[in-house]
């Protein structure tokens, strides 16, 4: 996600790995979803999923990361951690 989004932004985004401690001081249920992609797991038959709902529109992460108006979405999380 890390390397598609660098790409689609024009900058270098790393990925760095908070802490499940530090994430369930923020909230135990994000920090718990976290915890079971981690220790379960999460598998999603993809096909399936498109053959079932082709009203959906599917498009993959990279598709939609290509399109979103990165200088206005980066403009506006700048001025609201200012704020």
């Amino acid at each position: 996600m890390a390397d598609i989004l660098s790409g689609a932004v024009g900058i270098e985004i790393t990925h760095q790995q908070v802490p499940l401690a530090q994430v369930r001081q923020r909230s135990a249920d994000l920090a718990a979803m976290f915890e079971y992609f981690t220790t379960v797991g999460l598998d999603v038959d993809v096909a399936a999923l498109r053959r079932d709902y082709p009203e959906v529109g599917w498009h993959s992460f990279a598709d939609w990361a290509t399109v979103q108006d990165w200088p206005t979405l980066l403009s506006a999380a700048t001025t609201n951690r200012r704020h």
